[in-house]
């Protein structure tokens, strides 16, 4: 299990047009949880909440982002893995356009 925290503060300023001139932050809180199976399977699951402060209407945002995932360990000496991965399980759009489609789940295959 890890935990982390991570705050950024932005200074932006433009020198063609001064009136967009701005000061903003963003917080992540972070929470990773992973379990081990004795039949080499993996359960994990990523928390992130992350914050947008001092920005214009609409951009003040707080959402929360939450990615589990399953995995299974293939190969001698654990080599390789089969993963399915669900990003976005609450369905939030933290500052993307609203016209992208959604991509519930994505598999990926590792090999080591």
């Amino acid at each position: 299990m890890n935990f982390s925290s991570t705050a950024i503060y932005n200074i932006a300023r433009y020198t063609l047009q001064a009136n967009q001139n701005a000061n903003f932050y963003t917080e992540t809180l972070s929470a990773e949880i992973t379990w081990y199976s004795k039949s080499d399977c993996i359960g994990a699951s990523d928390f992130d909440y992350m914050y947008n402060g001092n920005r214009a209407a609409g951009y003040n945002t707080s959402v929360p982002l939450c990615s589990p995932s399953v995995a299974k360990q293939v190969f001698k000496n654990k080599a390789g893995e089969f993963r399915l991965s669900i990003f976005n399980l609450l369905n939030q759009k933290p500052m993307l356009p609203a016209t992208l489609p959604p991509i519930p789940f994505r598999i990926y295959v590792t090999m080591y």
